[in-house]
């Protein structure tokens, strides 16, 4: 019997056809919490880690309903009022990282600190907007730190003032917004009790960059500097407005400019000239008139301190130095001479006026001589009679060096004309010196005068010299 075992002709050509969809499947709705402060977790849960990580809102901006509607977890319990009063959130902060505040706490309920300032995290925001990035500097007056503006996409020197802080720096920058020699103001705003001001981000001050590479000090590096910092003065002084704490660590660098060009920056102790007022400074920083006490200009000041700190970059080191206000004294009637008798008779501390060897006692018991002072022949003797002169030879050196610094008169110190053309080695840098340390505050130079003195207006000495 014959069996027909033949598959199918369909079977063995070709497998089973696939279908063209493929099959999804089935979709499950994601049950929502009920609690309103968790109504959103599930089905914003990759916002939320994103938020969570970054503490920045996705495609912000975002109203503040939306935000307690979504995020509403990494907010405190302040900030869940407080956020009404802005009408973009951009960036909320790190949960970790913020101020938690008490209705019954003192300083602005815990807001502040003893002194008044502003207490500010890292990852922390500012009017929802600003993430802090920082902390540049601080101060009893204000807390500087490094942010960066989620709107804007860019980061700004963003300066808190403290809430007992009476500065005219904000007024100030703002009528001086147009000055290109000025840090420059964008925008300002309160928070939380604070005034708080953007500023655009410089470069490193010429103090650090001299600390830094002290062979950069050279009356080049003064030329450039004062250009800039005078006519900046020229804008501030033709406002009326002075300056006030004019000083290396102030001037900072502009980035945004190939050649080398400086802004002055930090309008803390600034105010109308009207409204003058002694700033804290340092004690060598100080004007004869700020130590002696008699008339004073505030733009003069400005002038004085200008000079000085042109003087400490061309140097290297400060010019005048001194442990008390006599011996600042002693050294500025070095350089400009013995003050007029207007001066004298005028002064409320004409006692400051006279050095005495007593003054000084504490110096001379320091006195030590440097390695490169001490001449090479006496550095090769090896015998006890070589070894007695060279002591001998020390001593008379160092009362040679007396003598030249200072002439006594009994007990009373008559100071030794310094010669600055030593120093410096410009005739046109000296004689801008003298003008502006003169002991009269009104016969010193303005801003403008300086700008069209030989110094900065000429070409430098070897040039013209090159050009004859």
């Amino acid at each position: 019997m014959y069996i027909d075992v033949t598959m199918p002709k369909m079977a063995m050509t070709s497998r089973t056809p696939r279908p063209s969809v493929r099959i999804q499947p089935p979709k499950f709705k994601i049950k929502e919490p009920t609690s309103p402060r968790f109504r959103n977790s599930a089905r914003f849960q990759k916002q939320n880690d994103l938020v969570r990580q970054t503490a920045i809102i996705p495609n912000a901006p975002m109203s503040p309903q939306d935000v307690i509607q979504q995020y509403s977890c990494f907010l405190t319990s302040h900030e869940l009022t407080e956020i009404f009063g802005f009408k973009e959130i951009y960036y909320l902060g790190r949960l970790s990282q913020k101020v938690i505040p008490h209705i019954g706490l003192s300083h602005n309920r815990g807001f502040d600190d003893n002194n008044g300032n502003l207490k500010v995290k890292i990852d922390d925001h500012l009017s929802y907007r600003y993430q802090i990035k920082q902390i540049l500097g601080m101060s009893d007056h204000a807390i500087t730190t490094l942010s960066y503006d989620h709107k804007m996409r860019r980061n700004f020197v963003v300066k808190i003032m403290s809430s007992t802080s009476s500065s005219f720096e904000l007024p100030a920058l703002k009528k001086l917004s147009y000055s290109k020699n000025i840090v420059h103001l964008y925008s300002s705003f309160i928070f939380r009790n604070h005034i708080i001001m953007c500023l655009e981000v410089l470069g490193g001050n010429v103090y650090s960059i001299l600390s830094a590479k002290p062979d950069a000090a050279s009356l080049n590096l003064a030329r450039s500097v004062g250009k800039c910092l005078f006519a900046a003065l020229n804008d501030c002084h033709s406002q009326k407005i002075y300056h006030g704490k004019i000083n290396s660590r102030n001037i900072l660098v502009d980035p945004a400019l190939i050649h080398a060009s400086f802004k002055l920056a930090d309008f803390s102790s600034c105010n109308l000239f009207e409204k003058f007022k002694k700033s804290p400074k340092r004690l060598i920083e100080r004007t004869p008139e700020e130590i002696l006490v008699y008339k004073a200009y505030p733009d003069k000041i400005d002038i004085w301190n200008a000079a000085l700190t042109l003087a400490n970059i061309a140097l290297g080191t400060p010019l005048i130095q001194g442990k008390n206000p006599k011996s600042i004294i002693f050294e500025i009637r070095r350089i400009s001479g013995e003050p007029p008798p207007q001066v004298a008779s005028s002064c409320e501390k004409p006692d400051l006026l006279v050095m005495t060897v007593e003054d000084t006692k504490k110096k001379q018991e320091t006195i030590v001589i440097k390695e490169e002072e001490i001449p090479m022949n006496l550095e090769q003797k090896e015998t006890e009679e070589e070894e007695d002169n060279y002591e001998e030879e020390v001593e008379e050196m160092i009362e040679e060096e007396e003598e030249e610094e200072e002439k006594q008169q009994g007990e009373i110190l008559i100071p030794k004309k310094r010669d600055l053309m030593k120093l410096f080695n410009d005739q046109n840098f000296v004689d801008f010196l003298l003008k502006c340390f003169s002991w009269k505050p009104e016969e010193r130079p303005t801003a403008s005068q300086i700008l069209a003195m030989p110094f900065f207006a000429g070409l430098p000495e070897l040039i013209n010299k090159k050009g004859k």
